[in-house]
């Protein structure tokens, strides 16, 4: 998120950890490297679990309505639930043809 915010020109968005912080203007960054959409290897919450979290944001009222029409998202989903799931049925994240 760094880069894409650098890429806007604008300040990068407060990681989640620290959002009790006064730097929310710029939004907010839930992002886990190396988590996915489903559970992966890596130890950090799933996409479920950070859409939680920003959806109890907005029940918190921390961003209202008018915030969050002036807002972009950016969802990435990569290869972990992938590699993950090789790895579970083969053993292997290489797949022999």
């Amino acid at each position: 998120m760094v880069h894409a915010a650098s890429y806007l020109k604008i300040k990068s968005p407060t990681p989640y950890i620290f959002r009790n912080s006064s730097e929310l203007q710029y939004g907010m960054n839930f992002a886990h490297g190396g988590s996915g959409i489903f559970n992966t290897s890596v130890d950090g919450p799933n996409m479920t679990v950070q859409i939680d979290s920003f959806e109890n944001l907005i029940k918190e009222k921390v961003y209202t309505k008018a915030d969050l029409e002036s807002s972009v998202a950016l969802v990435n989903a990569a290869g972990n639930d992938y590699a993950t799931f090789l790895l579970r049925q083969h053993g292997s994240i290489q797949v022999s043809g």
